[in-house]
């Protein structure tokens, strides 16, 4: 069920992709037509930094319980799907629709400080035994004010 246990993981980064914050993350299941079971976690990176960035990615892990690393996804901000379509779209499609660097909307070009974009990880074919999901920052630029 969804009442797995959700972090944010810990690992030495630099001070812009450590001014990502996350909030509203949640996890949940959607059912598509091809590949079964989805685990959707989502949520918004916000930029805590004094100055505007852009370009954010998030990776997502899945741990089981012997805290091994079992599923990794990376995607950029600003890219969400619908739910109508995470429901019918195959896994290639998938993937392309959450690697848009900019974000689908535009909004990962810059990121003003408070400001805040949404994000979405979609694991496939996710193995059995997840015990624990996490979520960092993987990568963000500063950009001139």
């Amino acid at each position: 069920g969804m009442d797995k246990m959700l972090n944010e993981g810990q690992v030495k980064r630099d001070s812009v992709t450590e001014s990502v914050k996350f909030a509203d993350v949640r996890q949940r299941n959607i059912s598509n037509v091809f590949l079964g079971n989805l685990r959707i976690v989502e949520g918004s990176a916000v930029n805590s930094a004094a100055y505007p960035i852009a370009r954010i990615r998030i990776i997502g892990e899945l741990y089981n319980d012997k805290n091994i690393v079992i599923a990794t996804r990376v995607a950029f901000g600003g890219n969400v799907v619908s739910d109508e379509r995470l429901a019918s779209l195959n896994e290639e499609e998938i993937k392309s629709a959450l690697s848009i660097p900019q974000g689908s909307d535009m909004s990962n070009n810059r990121i003003p400080p408070g400001g805040k974009i949404p994000f979405m990880l979609v694991f496939v074919r996710e193995p059995a035994g997840v015990v624990k999901t996490t979520i960092m920052p993987l990568s963000a630029e500063k950009l001139a004010p």
